[in-house]
């Protein structure tokens, strides 16, 4: 079997040696494709990249296929990552993705999104957001995720999970012309995917796709189209060579968050008032150029090599006014060698090298506002497996030099003059895991994980403002590269994976806890970014599937909790020698801000012919604590987000192997339901739930 295409490879350091075949590995995962058979056991899963591969066994991996994606009438990437018991959209801000229970503040940071192997976690939220919406649904092959892990094999910020996004133009070794189109209650989607194969070596695809969306209040919305283009070629028996490129052209209108007042009156009508000849809404615009390159080297011997390399640009806004876009730039190239020896021991080696920039600039009141960042990694990394017998141990650690620089502009009021800071900060970081697997049987394993990660400061988090007097004897703030140290996590994961007659069954449980949480300390105009918090995590995870005849049924849960205090009583005192009066908080023992404790999914499926087929998805909810603190909620209203639960049905007929048609309906009995809150009292602003809706879709592949 040869691999799929990873993203990434313009300059190839190649190393020279031989690919080796992937087997394909029993799973036992949400939502995935079940290969006909008299026992749903058999579930086959086809790794796209050598790093899922490597965690398979010893960690748990969530699938979410190409089909299911169409199936069930999603539209955006956040609408089908809502469904996944341990993954939150939107619940800690506009946008975000939480996964198991980072909460407010961590989210952005303790999270990777990967698409087709290149990273696009921005560098900061700050001022503007970006969300993670970057491919049509229609273009999505596979989406992986990796809850709470992989610091080895991704650096900084997989202490939440990591997203992994596979395209289409993956697929170029098997080529398609398809045509698709869906209708729905908030607007319409459009796909047309044109693949052939030139020649026995040769083969192309293009892709291009047109959303046009109403959001939940009059007058927003979501605008996109979405180009992209590969070219596969197989130089040899042993050698390939895959070019890929895409843009991404977006414009949005919407609302960040509103008062429930506002809401409860207006309900779906309200407008911003108009302030400075214009209304307040958030623009989303976008745009982002993509290309990239791999080189793979293929022989009959027991090792493999991949090069790939990646180039994009491009701007977001996310703000109220047009002026203040980001502007981004990254690069970078991967290199993978993976040795097989001995009796199914593997070595996989790895270099990374990334760039990311970007730059806002902009006038804040008639003063010059440099809001600009750049950041570079360099790491390696060696993981190892070992098997003997039904046994099999991991073992990997990396090492990873991160070297931030900023510059940014501050005007000062004190002497009227506008000054430039910049500044540069070397972060050193070490990762490594170790896990134990058992095979007890043909299909079922039980794991035990241990992963030390890390996640350095982001673009604000790394510069910290602080004042001082000058010879004049006038207050000055500058900026300075914060003194704070990355965060390190310890997470813990056991787990059971299982295949019986007629049912699957994954079980994971895990804990995690840091002791050097990072905290921004804001005191009489200073800004400084601290190790000022420890934060424990735990919770454990549940998908089940059955299949009984025409009836299969699907059940996944997820519980988290949490508990946040400072890190020790030098910091609360040194924070009360900062603060007025000496005052600190007393932190919630209830759980952690923004995070729900329970989710749960329901899924039944029926085929009532060969070609026709319908599913019924329960999925609950439960509420969050809207604080982190005590004083915060005592007394007051409206601090939690309250529970929920919402049924979506939808329907699926294929009269022929080349077409499909599919429905549904969405939130069924219109529940109204918050996705986020902010702030505590009796008015908190808040983003809505979606209302019931319907689609209408169609395929064609030829």
């Amino acid at each position: 079997m040869r691999y799929s295409n990873i993203s990434i490879g313009i300059v190839s350091i190649v190393f020279s040696s031989n690919i080796f075949a992937l087997q394909t590995e029993n799973s036992t995962i949400l939502n995935v494709d079940k290969t006909p058979s008299t026992e749903l056991g058999t579930i086959y899963v086809h790794p796209e990249y050598l790093e899922i591969e490597h965690l398979r066994n010893t960690k748990e991996i969530i699938v979410i296929s190409k089909e299911q994606i169409q199936e069930k009438g999603h539209r955006t990437i956040s609408d089908i990552l809502a469904e996944v018991p341990s993954v939150s959209v939107g619940a800690t801000g506009h946008g975000q993705i939480d996964i198991r229970g980072q909460g407010a503040d961590q989210a952005s940071r303790n999270i990777q999104v990967i698409v087709d192997g290149v990273p696009i976690t921005a560098l900061t939220n700050h001022p503007n957001q970006l969300n993670y919406d970057v491919i049509p649904v229609e273009q999505i092959e596979r989406i992986e995720i990796i809850p709470g892990g992989g610091s080895v094999l991704y650096g900084s910020g997989a202490s939440g999970g990591i997203v992994n996004i596979t395209s289409s133009v993956k697929s170029i070794d098997n080529p398609v012309y398809s045509l698709s189109g869906e209708s729905n209650s908030k607007g319409y989607r459009l796909n047309v995917n044109l693949g052939t194969r030139l020649n026995d070596n040769l083969a192309a695809t293009f892709n291009a796709s047109k959303l046009n969306r109403d959001l939940h209040f009059v007058d927003t919305f979501r605008h996109s189209e979405y180009y992209s283009g590969g070219l596969s070629w197989d130089i040899n028996d042993t050698q390939n060579l895959t070019v890929r490129a895409s843009h991404l052209s977006e414009d949005s209108l919407y609302l960040e968050n509103i008062s429930y007042d506002k809401v409860k009156k207006y309900g779906t009508n309200y407008r911003p008032k108009i302030k400075n000849g214009k209304r307040a809404y958030l623009y989303g615009d976008r745009r982002q150029d993509h290309i990239s390159v791999t080189y793979r080297y293929n022989t009959v011997n027991n090792i493999s090599v991949i090069s790939d390399a990646f180039y994009q640009k491009g701007f977001y806004v996310g703000v109220k006014e047009l002026d203040k876009t980001v502007y981004t730039n990254a690069f970078g190239i991967r290199n993978k060698v993976k040795w097989h020896y001995m009796n199914g021991g593997e070595l996989l080696i790895g270099i990374d090298g990334t760039v990311q920039k970007s730059q806002l600039e902009y006038y804040s009141y008639k003063k010059p506002k440099i809001f600009n960042y750049d950041k570079r990694v360099f790491a390696g990394y060696i993981a190892n497996q070992l098997k003997w017998g039904n046994w099999e141990t991991s073992q990997g650690i990396r090492r990873e030099l991160t070297k931030w620089g900023f510059e940014k502009a501050r005007y000062q009021y004190s002497i009227k003059e506008n000054q430039i800071f910049n500044d540069t900060k070397n972060l050193w970081n070490t990762a490594f895991d170790l896990s134990l697997a058992y095979h007890y049987s043909d299909s079922g394993r039980v794991y035990a994980r241990y992963e030390r990660g890390y996640t350095v400061p982001d673009g604000i988090q790394v510069t910290d403002i602080v004042s001082s007097m000058n010879k004049d004897k006038k207050k000055i703030y500058h900026y300075r590269g914060t003194k704070a140290e990355p965060e390190k996590f310890n997470m813990y994961e056991i787990g059971l994976k299982d295949s019986f007659k007629f049912t699957t069954v994954n079980l994971v449980g895990w804990y995690s806890q840091t002791n050097n949480q990072m905290s921004r300390l804001i005191y009489r105009g200073n800004y400084e970014t601290i190790n000022a918090l420890k934060t424990k995590r735990w919770g454990m995870d549940l998908s089940m599937i059955q299949q009984f005849g025409n009836l299969t049924l699907e059940e996944s849960y997820s519980y988290l909790k949490g508990r946040t205090d400072y890190a020790s009583d030098e910091i609360r005192k040194y924070i009360a020698s900062k603060r007025y009066k000496g005052k600190t908080s007393n932190f919630l023992r209830s759980g952690l801000q923004k995070v729900p404790r329970h989710k749960v999914a329901l899924r039944a499926t029926y085929d009532f012919t060969d070609n026709l087929s319908a599913s019924v998805r329960y999925t609950y909810q439960s509420k969050y604590e809207n604080t982190m603190y005590q004083e915060d909620q005592e007394g007051k209203g409206n601090d939690q987000v309250k529970s929920f639960e919402i049924v979506d049905l939808s329907m699926k007929y294929q009269p022929r192997d080349w077409i499909q048609v599919y429905g549904g309906i969405t939130n069924v009995f219109d529940k109204k339901y918050f996705n986020y809150s902010s702030g505590t009292g009796f008015s908190p602003t808040i983003v809505p739930g979606a209302e019931r809706g319907y689609f209408l879709g169609l395929k064609a592949v030829f």
